[in-house]
């Protein structure tokens, strides 16, 4: 598997053994392989690591939606 792979499922392992939730901003971005796309766009800077600010707001912007989502859902519980 590619880095990013590794990466998460470290992340996600630790999460689970420390009892905490794990975000995955490359699902949230659009699934493997969308960093390519992101640059085309113009959301990621052509080293194909660094995002752009309009990829840094979009990020920061799907994790908030995605928290408050989950804290409605809770409170709906």
């Amino acid at each position: 598997p590619g880095h990013v792979a590794v990466i998460q499922r470290i992340q996600r392992d630790a999460a689970d053994e420390l009892g905490c939730a794990f975000w995955d901003p490359q699902a949230a971005m659009g699934g493997p392989g969308v960093i390519d796309r992101w640059v085309g766009i113009d959301r990621a800077h052509p080293d194909h690591v660094h995002l752009r600010n309009m990829g840094y707001r979009w990020v920061g912007q799907a994790l908030f939606d995605d928290l408050m989502a989950a804290r409605a859902a809770r409170a709906a519980r």
